[in-house]
Protein backbone atom coordinates (compact mmCIF):
# COMPACT_ATOMS: atom_id res chain seq x y z
CA UNK A 1 0.00 0.00 0.00
CA UNK A 2 1.14 3.46 -0.76
CA UNK A 3 0.44 6.24 0.77
CA UNK A 4 0.73 10.28 0.35
CA UNK A 5 0.66 12.54 3.61
CA UNK A 6 2.16 15.31 5.05
CA UNK A 7 5.39 14.95 7.16
CA UNK A 8 5.34 16.62 11.05
CA UNK A 9 6.20 13.61 12.95
CA UNK A 10 9.17 11.04 12.79
CA UNK A 11 6.76 8.77 14.66
CA UNK A 12 5.16 8.46 11.35
CA UNK A 13 7.55 6.68 9.48
CA UNK A 14 7.40 3.73 11.95
CA UNK A 15 5.87 1.27 9.78
CA UNK A 16 6.28 3.16 7.14
CA UNK A 17 9.26 3.10 4.25
CA UNK A 18 9.49 6.95 3.25
CA UNK A 19 10.00 6.67 -0.99
CA UNK A 20 10.54 9.98 -1.18
CA UNK A 21 9.37 13.45 -0.49
CA UNK A 22 8.07 16.60 -2.43
CA UNK A 23 8.29 19.44 -0.09
CA UNK A 24 6.00 18.64 3.02
CA UNK A 25 4.50 16.09 1.88
CA UNK A 26 5.77 12.19 1.99
CA UNK A 27 5.15 9.33 -0.26
CA UNK A 28 5.16 6.22 1.89
CA UNK A 29 5.28 2.15 1.21
CA UNK A 30 3.53 -0.06 3.98
CA UNK A 31 4.08 -3.90 3.17
CA UNK A 32 1.01 -5.75 2.97
CA UNK A 33 1.88 -7.58 6.58
CA UNK A 34 1.72 -4.12 8.31
CA UNK A 35 -1.24 -2.55 6.74
CA UNK A 36 -3.44 -3.77 9.53
CA UNK A 37 -1.57 -1.56 12.00
CA UNK A 38 -1.64 1.83 9.88
CA UNK A 39 -4.14 4.25 10.47
CA UNK A 40 -4.86 6.21 8.14
CA UNK A 41 -7.45 8.23 9.31
CA UNK A 42 -5.18 9.57 11.92
CA UNK A 43 -2.00 9.59 9.42
CA UNK A 44 -4.51 11.62 7.13
CA UNK A 45 -3.23 9.42 4.62
CA UNK A 46 -4.59 9.29 0.78
CA UNK A 47 -4.08 5.84 -0.54
CA UNK A 48 -2.51 5.95 -3.70
CA UNK A 49 -1.81 3.52 -6.93
CA UNK A 50 1.97 2.13 -6.61
CA UNK A 51 2.20 3.38 -10.43
CA UNK A 52 1.50 6.77 -9.02
CA UNK A 53 4.00 6.79 -6.04
CA UNK A 54 6.99 5.91 -8.18
CA UNK A 55 6.32 9.18 -10.37
CA UNK A 56 7.72 11.23 -7.80
CA UNK A 57 10.62 11.66 -9.65
CA UNK A 58 9.17 13.11 -12.89
CA UNK A 59 7.10 15.57 -10.66
CA UNK A 60 8.39 19.37 -10.96
CA UNK A 61 11.37 18.31 -12.86
CA UNK A 62 9.76 16.69 -15.81
CA UNK A 63 7.61 19.87 -17.13
CA UNK A 64 10.11 19.36 -20.45
CA UNK A 65 8.39 15.61 -20.97
CA UNK A 66 12.16 14.77 -20.25
CA UNK A 67 14.79 14.60 -16.67
CA UNK A 68 18.16 13.89 -17.08
CA UNK A 69 19.72 11.32 -15.10
CA UNK A 70 23.15 9.89 -14.42
CA UNK A 71 24.59 7.37 -16.76
CA UNK A 72 23.69 3.90 -14.98
CA UNK A 73 20.80 4.22 -13.21
CA UNK A 74 18.60 3.90 -16.46
CA UNK A 75 18.55 -0.12 -15.90
CA UNK A 76 17.63 0.00 -12.51
CA UNK A 77 14.35 1.22 -12.67
CA UNK A 78 13.69 0.69 -8.89
CA UNK A 79 16.54 3.14 -8.57
CA UNK A 80 15.63 5.46 -11.05
CA UNK A 81 12.51 5.89 -8.96
CA UNK A 82 14.01 6.11 -5.77
CA UNK A 83 17.57 7.84 -6.31
CA UNK A 84 16.47 10.12 -8.95
CA UNK A 85 17.11 13.39 -7.74
CA UNK A 86 20.77 12.94 -6.00
CA UNK A 87 21.17 11.38 -10.00
CA UNK A 88 20.71 14.26 -11.09
CA UNK A 89 24.26 16.22 -12.79
CA UNK A 90 24.47 19.77 -14.04
CA UNK A 91 23.61 20.86 -17.45
CA UNK A 92 27.34 22.01 -18.16
CA UNK A 93 28.55 18.37 -17.35
CA UNK A 94 26.86 16.61 -21.04
CA UNK A 95 28.96 13.57 -20.44
CA UNK A 96 28.02 12.29 -17.01
CA UNK A 97 24.05 12.82 -17.94
CA UNK A 98 21.77 10.81 -20.17
CA UNK A 99 17.91 12.18 -21.09
CA UNK A 100 15.25 10.15 -20.55
CA UNK A 101 12.05 10.59 -22.01
CA UNK A 102 9.16 10.31 -20.06
CA UNK A 103 6.13 8.62 -21.50
CA UNK A 104 2.33 8.69 -21.92
CA UNK A 105 1.25 6.27 -18.84
CA UNK A 106 4.23 8.20 -16.29
CA UNK A 107 2.95 11.81 -17.67
CA UNK A 108 -0.40 11.14 -17.23
CA UNK A 109 0.74 8.78 -13.69
CA UNK A 110 2.81 12.09 -12.64
CA UNK A 111 -0.05 14.42 -13.34
CA UNK A 112 -2.48 12.24 -10.98
CA UNK A 113 0.75 12.42 -8.03
CA UNK A 114 0.68 16.28 -8.77
CA UNK A 115 -2.65 17.03 -8.45
CA UNK A 116 -2.84 14.80 -5.33
CA UNK A 117 0.02 16.92 -3.51
CA UNK A 118 -1.75 19.71 -4.40
CA UNK A 119 -5.23 18.72 -2.92
CA UNK A 120 -3.96 18.44 -0.20
CA UNK A 121 -2.07 20.84 0.53
CA UNK A 122 -5.19 22.96 -0.23
CA UNK A 123 -7.02 20.95 2.49
CA UNK A 124 -4.45 21.97 4.49
CA UNK A 125 -4.25 25.34 4.17
CA UNK A 126 -8.46 25.87 4.35
CA UNK A 127 -8.60 23.84 7.45
CA UNK A 128 -6.18 26.00 9.20
CA UNK A 129 -8.38 29.12 7.75
CA UNK A 130 -11.18 27.86 9.18
CA UNK A 131 -9.92 26.41 12.44
CA UNK A 132 -8.73 30.46 12.98
CA UNK A 133 -12.27 31.32 12.07
CA UNK A 134 -13.73 29.23 14.63
CA UNK A 135 -11.30 30.42 17.44
CA UNK A 136 -12.56 33.62 17.33
CA UNK A 137 -15.02 32.64 19.76
CA UNK A 138 -13.99 31.48 23.11
CA UNK A 139 -15.45 27.68 24.25
CA UNK A 140 -18.01 29.30 26.40
CA UNK A 141 -19.10 31.34 23.91
CA UNK A 142 -19.12 28.65 21.42
CA UNK A 143 -20.90 26.30 23.80
CA UNK A 144 -23.89 28.97 23.44
CA UNK A 145 -23.83 29.40 19.94
CA UNK A 146 -26.42 27.12 18.64
CA UNK A 147 -28.90 28.35 21.51
CA UNK A 148 -28.11 32.08 20.63
CA UNK A 149 -28.79 31.71 17.09
CA UNK A 150 -32.12 29.83 17.58
CA UNK A 151 -33.58 32.51 20.04
CA UNK A 152 -32.30 35.41 17.74
CA UNK A 153 -34.32 33.60 14.73
CA UNK A 154 -37.58 32.79 16.94
CA UNK A 155 -37.47 36.50 18.00
CA UNK A 156 -37.05 38.02 14.59
CA UNK A 157 -39.87 35.19 13.64
CA UNK A 158 -41.62 36.90 16.78
CA UNK A 159 -40.54 39.14 19.37
CA UNK A 160 -42.67 37.97 22.76
CA UNK A 161 -41.01 34.46 21.61
CA UNK A 162 -39.36 33.09 25.33
CA UNK A 163 -35.93 33.96 24.50
CA UNK A 164 -34.13 33.52 27.90
CA UNK A 165 -30.68 33.27 26.76
CA UNK A 166 -30.63 36.54 24.69
CA UNK A 167 -32.63 38.11 27.89
CA UNK A 168 -29.86 37.30 30.00
CA UNK A 169 -27.22 38.26 27.75
CA UNK A 170 -29.04 41.85 26.58
CA UNK A 171 -29.24 42.32 30.78
CA UNK A 172 -25.74 41.49 31.17
CA UNK A 173 -24.25 44.12 28.54
CA UNK A 174 -27.05 46.65 29.45
CA UNK A 175 -28.65 46.53 26.22
CA UNK A 176 -32.16 45.79 24.48
CA UNK A 177 -33.19 42.00 24.00
CA UNK A 178 -34.03 43.32 20.62
CA UNK A 179 -30.52 44.30 20.37
CA UNK A 180 -28.96 41.37 21.23
CA UNK A 181 -31.25 39.66 18.77
CA UNK A 182 -29.65 41.72 16.11
CA UNK A 183 -25.82 41.35 17.52
CA UNK A 184 -25.97 37.57 17.10
CA UNK A 185 -27.88 37.71 13.57
CA UNK A 186 -25.59 39.97 12.46
CA UNK A 187 -22.67 37.94 13.65
CA UNK A 188 -24.40 34.82 12.34
CA UNK A 189 -24.10 36.35 9.21
CA UNK A 190 -20.72 37.87 9.03
CA UNK A 191 -19.31 34.28 9.45
CA UNK A 192 -21.33 32.88 6.84
CA UNK A 193 -20.54 35.02 4.76
CA UNK A 194 -17.01 34.39 5.48
CA UNK A 195 -17.31 30.45 5.34
CA UNK A 196 -18.73 31.39 2.14
CA UNK A 197 -15.58 32.82 1.01
CA UNK A 198 -13.52 30.69 2.05
CA UNK A 199 -15.17 27.49 0.27
CA UNK A 200 -15.97 29.52 -3.03
CA UNK A 201 -12.09 30.39 -3.23
CA UNK A 202 -11.13 26.19 -2.63
CA UNK A 203 -13.80 25.48 -5.32
CA UNK A 204 -11.82 27.64 -7.58
CA UNK A 205 -8.28 26.36 -7.04
CA UNK A 206 -9.73 22.92 -7.24
CA UNK A 207 -11.14 23.45 -10.73
CA UNK A 208 -8.02 24.37 -11.83
CA UNK A 209 -6.39 22.01 -10.20
CA UNK A 210 -8.70 19.22 -11.64
CA UNK A 211 -7.87 20.72 -15.00
CA UNK A 212 -4.11 19.90 -15.11
CA UNK A 213 -2.96 18.47 -17.99
CA UNK A 214 0.60 18.90 -18.04
CA UNK A 215 3.78 18.29 -15.35
CA UNK A 216 4.13 21.83 -16.13
CA UNK A 217 0.91 22.70 -15.23
CA UNK A 218 1.25 21.33 -11.57
CA UNK A 219 4.27 23.77 -11.51
CA UNK A 220 2.44 26.70 -12.85
CA UNK A 221 -0.34 26.07 -10.08
CA UNK A 222 2.57 25.60 -7.47
CA UNK A 223 3.55 29.63 -8.56
CA UNK A 224 0.76 31.24 -9.15
CA UNK A 225 -1.05 29.68 -6.31
CA UNK A 226 1.23 28.08 -3.35
CA UNK A 227 4.25 30.59 -3.90
CA UNK A 228 6.89 28.27 -5.03
CA UNK A 229 8.60 29.46 -7.76
CA UNK A 230 8.37 27.66 -11.19
CA UNK A 231 12.23 27.50 -12.92
CA UNK A 232 13.31 30.80 -15.27
CA UNK A 233 13.39 28.44 -17.95
CA UNK A 234 9.35 27.07 -17.77
CA UNK A 235 8.62 30.90 -16.77
CA UNK A 236 9.97 31.81 -20.37
CA UNK A 237 7.90 28.89 -21.44
CA UNK A 238 4.86 29.50 -19.83
CA UNK A 239 5.21 33.42 -20.57
CA UNK A 240 4.67 33.82 -16.49
CA UNK A 241 6.06 37.59 -15.85
CA UNK A 242 5.50 37.71 -11.78
CA UNK A 243 7.05 36.08 -9.36
CA UNK A 244 5.88 32.99 -6.72
CA UNK A 245 2.52 34.43 -4.89
CA UNK A 246 0.95 32.55 -2.63
CA UNK A 247 -2.78 33.36 -3.85
CA UNK A 248 -4.91 30.87 -2.16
Amino acid sequence: MYLLFRFEDPKQLQHVEDMGRFMEYVIGYVPADLEHVIDITKLDATVIPEAVAKSLPYLYLGWKGTVKLKIGCLADTYKLQRDIFSSLEQENEPDSVAVYTINETETANTILLGAAILRKKLDFFYTEKYKSLSLQADPLESATWEQQKREALEFAADSSAAVPMLDALATARGITTAAMATLVTNAVSSYNTSITTLLANKQTIEKEIKEIDTIGGFNKILHLRFGTSMSEKQMTFEGVTESATINL
